[in-house]
């Protein structure tokens, strides 16, 4: 587990992930800096990519976020204050909008009554908990908003994960989400940076070379 890791360190030294829209801007970009500042802006961002990402590719993801932008939907309150058929119309590219649009909306109710500075204060399970506890927020969903959104050191497992960790013999692919994670946590270095980055290594590997049908040739782990 632990070569698995560092080979896709030497890969992918930083990819900069979660991508967030810079100020005046409407389209998300990857971070250059691992220490960047995160505003209550680019929080609330990171929390809407989370859940507008599932089941789609990023690139829908990004096209949603850009409309939003421009709808000057920034934060809780600007979304809880927008018509539901503009939000659908804007979020529409993600695919299954009416879901999405509902689990937004619950989560926007969730942040109006906890901001920001107190969910800082939750440890970093019980802040788990808390997105766990709002409807349609699964584990790999919750843990990509402590890890990206609030800087908290948890594992992201997603299919990506367990495809490319089971093909190379260092888990079994049924295990339980939560086996895997604590698995990878306990053999990789207790970094924020190295959490945030050997998930965005994996996804990015996983597109070039371990897909569904994997491309194995030119690959290091083969």
């Amino acid at each position: 587990m632990k070569q698995f890791f560092n080979k896709l360190e030497e890969l992918y030294p930083w990819l900069g992930w979660w991508p967030i829209t810079p100020k005046n801007e409407v389209t998300p970009i990857y971070s250059k800096s691992k220490k960047i500042l995160l505003t209550n802006e680019n929080k609330f961002e990171i929390l809407v990519g989370a859940i507008l990402t599932q089941n789609t590719s990023w690139n829908n993801v990004i096209k949603a976020i850009q409309n939003l932008k421009k709808l000057k939907i920034l934060s809780p309150e600007n979304f809880l204050n927008q018509k539901k058929n503009i939000v659908i119309q804007a979020i529409k590219s993600s695919g299954y909008f009416n879901q999405k649009y509902k689990k937004l909306f619950i989560l926007c109710e969730f942040l109006e009554k906890n901001s920001f500075e107190n969910l800082e204060k939750y440890k970093t399970i019980e802040l788990r908990e808390k997105f766990l506890g709002l409807w349609g927020i699964g584990k790999e969903t919750a843990d990509s908003m402590v890890l990206y959104a609030f800087n908290k050191k948890i594992f992201v497992v997603d299919t990506y994960t367990r495809r490319i960790l089971s093909r190379n013999k260092l888990i079994e692919e049924n295990l339980e989400y939560d086996e895997i994670r604590i698995l990878i946590e306990k053999n990789i270095p207790n970094s924020l940076y190295k959490y945030k980055n050997y998930h965005a290594a994996i996804v990015e590997i996983c597109k070039t070379n371990c897909k569904k049908k994997p491309l194995c040739d030119g690959c290091v782990f083969k």
